[in-house]
C-alpha cells in the first residue's frame, strides 16, 4: 500500500524568543530548564505552546538516559525555529509500526495511553525500517549496515514541523523503551543515539539558516 501522510490543522505560531544557539556538542550550562541533572541545553520554555509543554513534560519524566534527554531538548529547539507551527503533512507512513497508527487514530494522541506493543521484536524491526526510510539520500546506508553520522545537508523527509513530525518519532521510541527487554534493548540504544544526532543536526541546520 502506498505511503500516506497524517494531516492536522495548523497551530498558531507563538511569539519568537531569543534562543541561545547550542554548540555542536552540548556543554554544561546554567539551564533555565533541563530534562535531567546532567549537562543540558539552555531552554527557554516561557512561550512554549501547550502541545509542546505537555509532550516535553511527559517525556522528561522518563529516566531513559542522556541520549533520550538530549533528543527531546533538541526537538524543542527545532520546533522553536519553525515558530511552533504544524505542517499540514506528516511523516511518511511507509513501514511505520501499526502501534503508531493505533495511537494516532484510536487512542487520539492521548499521552497517558500508550499503544500496547504485543511483539517488541516486530515493533523494533518495523520502527527501524520506518526510520531508515525517513532519512535523506545523502545518509548513505546499506541493508546490512546501520545508519551512521555523515556530512550534514538538507533533511527533506524529516522536515515536518509540529505534532506530526519528530515528536511522533520520540514518542514511538518512548513506547518501545517501556516495552523493551534484552531482546531489543541494545537496538533501542542505537536507535535513540541516532535520533539524538539527527535532532541536533537538524537544529543546527535551522539555526544556521537564521544567521
Amino acid at each position: 500500500m502506498p505511503a500516506t501522510n497524517e494531516s492536522t490543522s495548523a497551530v498558531e505560531p507563538a511569539t519568537t524568543c531569543v534562543v541561545s544557539e547550542p554548540s555542536p556538542s552540548p556543554q554544561p550550562a546554567a539551564p533555565v530548564r533541563t530534562s535531567t541533572k546532567r549537562p543540558a541545553l539552555l531552554l527557554d520554555d516561557s512561550d512554549w505552546p501547550v502541545w509542546v509543554r505537555d509532550a516535553f513534560n511527559h517525556m522528561e519524566t522518563k529516566a531513559f538516559g542522556e541520549d533520550f534527554a538530549r533528543a527531546i531538548e533538541w526537538w524543542t529547539v527545532i520546533e522553536r525555529q519553525y515558530q511552533w507551527e504544524t505542517s499540514t503533512k506528516g511523516l511518511s507512513t511507509e513501514h511505520r509500526p501499526s502501534e503508531v497508527s493505533h495511537w494516532l487514530r484510536v487512542l487520539r494522541r492521548n499521552l497517558l495511553r500508550p499503544p500496547p506493543i504485543a511483539d517488541e521484536v516486530e515493533y523494533c524491526e518495523s520502527w527501524q525500517r520506518w526510520w531508515s526510510g525517513l532519512q535523506p539520500s545523502w545518509r548513505n546506508q546499506t541493508e546490512d549496515q546501520p545508519l551512521v553520522p555523515a556530512d550534514r545537508g538538507e533533511w527533506g523527509p524529516l522536515e515536518c514541523p509540529g505534532k506530526n513530525g519528530l515528536l511522533i518519532i520520540l514518542l514511538s521510541l518512548l513506547w518501545w523503551r517501556e516495552a523493551a527487554t534484552d531482546s531489543t534493548l541494545d537496538r533501542w540504544h542505537a536507535a535513540i543515539a541516532d535520533v539524538r544526532w539527527v535532532a541536533e543536526a537538524m537544529a543546527q541546520h535551522l539555526l544556521g539558516q537564521k544567521r
